[in-house]
């Protein structure tokens, strides 16, 4: 389930896109208030949503409207690392996951807590 951290971060996607008036920015009141209505997605559909948007609206979202359209992208929960991943790659503006650090590659088993093994030599 996304938090306030992960709610702001597509916030700030949806802000990049849409340019508002003059000024305008994501308030800590603003995404608290999105939070409290989109907590219960998970992360990576909460992204499926902000992308599907931003492809086929012209306006910065309600919180409404982006909980209407997350419905249509609900989906089993799956490998911890690889969910784990693909939040990175979007948090961190990559385009892709081959794009990863060594470091980048740490920091997503141990936010999946997961151990990570090390390549035989």
């Amino acid at each position: 389930m996304a938090n306030l951290n992960e709610v702001s971060i597509v916030l700030k996607y949806l802000a990049d896109v849409f340019v508002t008036r003059e000024g305008e920015k994501i308030t800590v009141d603003k995404a608290k208030a999105y939070h409290r209505v989109l907590q219960d997605i998970p992360r990576l559909q909460l992204v499926d949503t902000a992308t599907a948007w931003v492809s086929s609206e012209k306006w910065f979202p309600k919180p409404a409207e982006l909980l209407e359209l997350s419905k249509k992208f609900s989906k089993p929960f799956g490998d911890p690392t690889t969910e784990s991943a693909w939040w990175f790659a979007f948090a961190h503006g990559y385009e892709s996951t081959d794009d990863f650090t060594d470091e980048d590659v740490k920091k997503i088993y141990a936010a999946a807590d997961v151990a990570m093994v090390e390549a035989i030599k």
